[in-house]
């Protein structure tokens, strides 16, 4: 890629202000990126997760039994694959990658029962 190209690149990519100045300046710019974009990421994840985490708490008086072990269940799988993420890019061959992947999967088929109960919920086919 082209001097031009890059900084250009650089502009719009998703690294804070003070990354990119370091990015523009790193010797191995792929490597740099390719390290500073997964925690860039991981902490806007972690941000949304805290959001959801949040709101699930303070609207938990709305919900039934049900629904709420339902979403707690989901952000539970959230915060463990957030977390072990962390932990195996600070300590490679933790052995977690495999724990990440296999919480991802549990993930899914829970979306489709929650969406369920939630309209069901809003008496949604009602509406």
């Amino acid at each position: 890629m082209g001097q031009s190209h890059f900084a250009e690149f650089v502009e719009v990519c998703r690294l804070p202000k003070f990354r990119k100045q370091e990015l523009l300046q790193a010797a191995d710019r792929d490597e740099y990126y390719r390290r500073w974009i997964f925690w860039t990421d991981l902490a806007e994840a972690k941000s949304l997760h805290n959001d959801f985490h949040n709101y699930l708490v303070m609207n938990r008086i709305f919900m039934t039994g049900s629904l709420r072990q339902q979403f707690t269940e989901v952000d539970g799988l959230i915060s463990s694959v957030l977390i072990a993420l962390e932990v195996d890019r600070q300590t490679p061959g933790s052995g977690l990658r495999a724990r990440i992947g296999e919480d991802l999967k549990k993930i899914a088929p829970l979306l489709d029962p929650l969406e369920t109960a939630i309209q069901r919920r809003l008496q949604y086919d009602e509406a």
